[in-house]
């Protein structure tokens, strides 16, 4: 997903979502409730992220290839929440090195308890 860099983060494109089964968004059995642009993202792994910089949300939005991450989302036109639990299967734009990412390089779980001092 593509999200904002400004607060509230929220969705700016859906490239290619993965469910843990292997199933993207859009594909016929498909277990999540479709991403769409304008969602706000609320939480990473159970983390606020609503109001964090946008290099802490990278930071928790990497992981190692094939794990589940659980994104929590707010409906841009309901303000209802859910969570989506995702494949991190490729590269995506978090993953190349961001200006303001000031933890590149480093292992994402070793960082989070840092940032969360």
């Amino acid at each position: 997903i593509m999200i904002s860099e400004t607060t509230p983060h929220t969705v700016q494109q859906v490239l290619d979502l993965m469910d843990p089964s292997g199933r993207m968004q859009g594909e016929q059995g498909y277990s999540n409730p479709p991403l769409l642009p304008g969602d706000k993202l609320i939480a990473v792994d159970h983390i606020k992220v609503a109001d964090m910089d946008v290099g802490f949300v990278h930071v928790a939005l990497r992981g190692e290839r094939m794990t589940v991450v659980h994104v929590t989302l707010e409906r841009g036109s309901t303000g209802e929440q859910y969570t989506v639990e995702v494949l991190r299967h490729g590269w995506h734009e978090f993953d190349r090195p961001h200006p303001r990412d000031e933890f590149d390089g480093a292992p994402p779980r070793q960082m989070l308890p840092r940032v969360l001092r």
